[in-house]
């Protein structure tokens, strides 16, 4: 080949490669890619992580920012996920139902000795649904304890010296720590293990990359992406400082790190039946009277009018971790900082990633529009209300009677455009017919609600 030819031959080749690219080019990765950049830049936030997975895909994950100045958010590199810690304590208590070891209403006495201030006849069931009269143990002077850096708690000595008086007479919904560090305790007294061992076994040995720990003790910071808080004077690089304090003092409810893909990956592994029965997550997904966006330790959001299922977490790093069964869509972000903007970086992502995965956008209303969702009408009880709009603005949500009087105001002032939700007891009002209605600046809509006897 004479050199004329191999010019040529190189000249074409790069002619090629923009094409070739294009060819190449992955939506879902440039969408993702480019709304965690913007959301980054927009929000002035340090750095974050993503993962999704879609049908016929492998989780993928990607990042934006970094954990200080010149070091690179890594997505090898665990976050931590908080909260999320209570949908994981609640695979392994369904597993040993499903297993004979226990049911959801045996109680907290029928496995664990007295602590104070914990009523002994509290069931494995209200624990998981928020509904005990358990006061909320990590707080105040926990919190304070949980910042020396090398501190480790014992699971049932931190609610001994922590739990305050009982709260909830009424077993109504209390969102609160404490429930699943008992759980925890439980689950402990069941299996006759440490429940780092019962995690590693049961959820992430059999489908993690071996970052996914819980309440490691001496996690090294550079196993972390970093950290930071703002105590009140700006914001605050935490990230070197030992986290064993914090992990162990919330341990089965607060004390999971790991991966974005770690944890979509469990979440994913959960709906695809590798843990629990059908009729167990039947149950976690379902919400309790009292509250249907909670089921048994599992959250349930709608989006655009669709169920996704999973659970959000918040300590020092803010993260959401959900999957929507039927479209076979799932995420996990990961921020490396508190952030008021999680839920909306996390829904601008959703919907781009089922949109370009499924070809169907959501049915996104382009008007103000009001709808009921979750619950039947006539309803007797909690009702969810729906209210999506096109555009942000002063909203006002009441109820009125049929003399026209209004009888409860359900939501007012500023919101984003978008879909939200609202929680509505009808239980508490007579018998007879409602009117549900929005106004917002651009009008009005109504929606006839039935409370049945």
């Amino acid at each position: 080949m004479n050199r004329n030819t191999i010019l040529y031959v190189l000249l074409f080749t790069c002619a090629l490669r923009p094409a070739i690219a294009r060819a190449q080019s992955d939506p879902i990765a440039d969408e993702v890619q480019r709304i965690l950049d913007d959301a980054r830049g927009r929000y002035g936030l340090k750095g974050l992580a993503a993962s999704v997975v879609t049908p016929g895909h492998a989780i993928r994950s990607f990042s934006s920012g970094v954990i200080r100045a010149g070091e690179p958010i890594d997505t090898s590199r665990s976050f931590y996920f908080a909260s999320f810690t209570k949908l994981l304590t609640a695979i392994v208590v369904m597993q040993l139902v499903d297993e004979g070891k226990m049911s959801l209403d045996d109680t907290v006495g029928d496995f664990i000795d007295p602590l104070p201030n914990v009523d002994a006849s509290t069931t494995v069931r209200e624990l998981l649904q928020h509904r005990s009269t358990l006061g909320e143990y990590f707080s105040g002077a926990l919190l304070e304890a949980s910042t020396a850096p090398d501190s480790v708690f014992d699971d049932r000595q931190v609610l001994v010296d922590y739990m305050p008086a009982p709260v909830n007479p009424g077993h109504g919904y209390n969102y609160i720590n404490s429930n699943f560090q008992v759980l925890g305790l439980i689950v402990e007294a069941v299996t006759g293990r440490d429940g780092t061992d019962e995690f590693e076994d049961r959820l992430f040995g059999p489908v993690t990359e071996g970052s996914a720990k819980l309440a490691p003790i001496g996690l090294p910071p550079s196993e972390v992406n970093g950290g930071w808080y703002n105590f009140g004077g700006g914001w605050v690089d935490v990230g070197n400082v030992s986290s064993t304090s914090a992990l162990t003092a919330g341990k089965y409810c607060t004390g999971v790190v790991g991966t974005t893909a770690d944890m979509l990956r469990v979440l994913k592994a959960l709906f695809d039946g590798a843990y629990v029965s059908q009729g167990s997550l039947d149950q976690m997904k379902t919400g309790s009277p009292v509250n249907f966006f909670y089921g048994l330790g599992m959250m349930r959001r709608s989006i655009d009018g669709e169920p996704v299922f999973g659970h959000g977490g918040s300590l020092v790093h803010h993260s959401r971790t959900f999957y929507n069964p039927e479209r076979g869509v799932g995420l996990s972000l990961a921020i490396n900082q508190e952030s008021g903007q999680t839920e909306t970086i996390f829904q601008d992502l959703y919907r781009a990633i089922r949109d370009i995965a499924t070809g169907v956008e959501g049915d996104v209303p382009t008007e103000a529009t009001l709808s009921l969702a979750g619950w039947p009408n006539p309803t007797s009880g909690p009702t969810l209300i729906v209210m999506s709009l096109d555009r942000p603005g002063p909203v006002q949500v009441a109820v009125y009677n049929i003399l026209g009087q209004e009888v409860e105001t359900l939501a007012t002032g500023y919101r984003n455009a978008g879909q939200h939700e609202l929680a509505w007891d009808a239980g508490r009002l007579a018998a007879g017919l409602y009117l549900v209605r929005l106004r917002t600046s651009e009008g009005s809509t109504s929606l006839n609600v039935l409370r049945s006897r």
